[in-house]
């Protein structure tokens, strides 16, 4: 498994990704959520955070650059905000040439499940219901997907299920 695609199935991340769906679309969430990425990053030198910011922003810009909704200026706040954090992402990754991204293990991302799932289960739900009906069951043909499989099935038997 690559370890690129594995960095962005973190949980704190993904309660944090969930926590932005849908809310891009006004000025005053754009400004909001981007204020959490950045209180994420902290010092903004977290090679791990960096990639996952950059890899959710871009896929924020491809998807709105699709559509007619999107206001000019929270365009403008996204792609600023992006180029500023790929410039950060790409600086460290020059000055520590030999750091890759730090996955957790197996067992450290099921202690992180469990104990976001007694504190927001619904939340944790939320991250499967969305991991496995938007990014798994439309593209689960792909050879692309094994790291999402292999987070979902860590998911499940955690019992982060999602009700149908």
């Amino acid at each position: 498994m690559k370890k690129s695609k594995l960095v962005v199935y973190n949980v704190e991340w993904q309660l944090l990704r969930i926590s932005l769906l849908g809310k891009w679309f006004s000025v005053k969430n754009v400004k909001e959520n981007l204020n959490k990425l950045d209180s994420y990053l902290g010092d903004y030198k977290d090679l791990n955070k960096l990639y996952r910011v950059v890899n959710l922003l871009a896929g924020v810009r491809f998807a709105f650059a699709q559509t007619q909704q999107w206001e000019n200026l929270a365009n403008n706040k996204v792609s600023l905000f992006f180029n500023n954090v790929s410039r950060l992402y790409y600086e460290e990754k020059e000055k520590h040439p030999l750091k890759d991204f730090d996955i957790a293990t197996e067992d450290d991302i099921r202690k992180s499940i469990r104990n976001a799932m007694l504190q927001t289960p619904e939340k944790m739900k939320a991250v499967y219901k969305d991991l496995y009906y938007k990014r798994w069951l439309p593209h689960q043909n792909s050879s692309h997907r094994e790291e999402l499989r292999w987070f979902l099935n860590i998911l499940e038997q955690e019992g982060a299920l999602f009700e149908k």
